[in-house]
């Protein structure tokens, strides 16, 4: 729990619930309503913890309560993360984090799957909200441009609690160091290509209009000899023009 969180109830059924509760801390625990809730009447402390105990009445039912709390400055949500870095350079990976609550804690952390043989520390942090984590990423010769590597990494606190981040490391060419939105040689292929079909594309067009106007040439009708014969016919008195 957050120093200002009480412990939500959850009742079924409409009756006049009632509680005999103990906190082990000596602290007084009060029913509150909208919503339900135990809560205890003096503000907590971070990084106390203990236990409640005693009995929860709702009408003719009564339920036995013995439930552990932990007061904590902060919790962080699980997350993923994705990053581009260098085949054959250390690299810091810097990772953003969703806090609630406010304070620092303590975390251990730790990676598994093909992500533990690159990562290089640290083996504990101590974190604020709002503050990123920094880790460090060794390839020791393990990684070649164009290929990746994923793996998860634990935040375990003091108190057990574990916050998983899903992690995966691009790498990048190192002859290759990209021109604006084109970050890599594979998009340049695909432009070039799309390129050279651009170009293509306009000739056929040209090729296939010349064609269709070859076939569409009109056709007239030609005079034979005797036709011409007839109407060239300089002698001919019914043509004396």
């Amino acid at each position: 729990l957050l120093p200002s969180e009480s412990i939500p109830i959850i009742v079924d059924q409409d009756c006049n619930l009632t509680i005999d509760l103990l906190s082990t801390d000596g602290r007084e625990v009060i029913l509150a309503s909208n919503p339900t809730r135990i809560e205890w009447i003096t503000p907590s402390v971070s990084g106390t913890k203990g236990y409640i105990r005693g009995n929860m009445v709702c009408g003719n039912s009564v339920f036995n309560v013995d439930m552990d709390w932990r007061i904590v400055p902060h919790r962080i949500a699980d997350t993923s993360f994705e990053q581009v870095i260098n085949h054959d350079e250390l690299t810091t990976v810097v990772i953003p984090l969703d806090y609630d609550g406010d304070g620092q804690r303590s975390y251990d952390v730790s990676a598994e799957g093909p992500l533990e043989r690159i990562f290089a520390g640290p083996s504990a942090v101590d974190l604020s909200s709002n503050e990123a984590l920094q880790v460090d990423i060794d390839p020791k010769g393990l990684l070649t441009p164009n290929m990746y590597a994923e793996g998860t990494l634990h935040l375990t606190s003091d108190g057990g609690d574990i916050v998983t981040i899903e992690v995966i490391l691009y790498t990048s060419s190192n002859q290759f160091q990209g021109l604006g939105w084109i970050d890599s040689q594979a998009d340049l292929v695909v432009i070039l290509l799309f390129l050279l079909a651009m170009s293509i594309l306009p000739g056929r067009k040209q090729s296939h209009r010349l064609q269709n106007k070859e076939n569409n040439v009109a056709t007239y009708p030609t005079a034979n000899d005797s036709q011409l014969t007839q109407y060239d016919d300089l002698n001919n008195s019914e043509y004396p023009f």
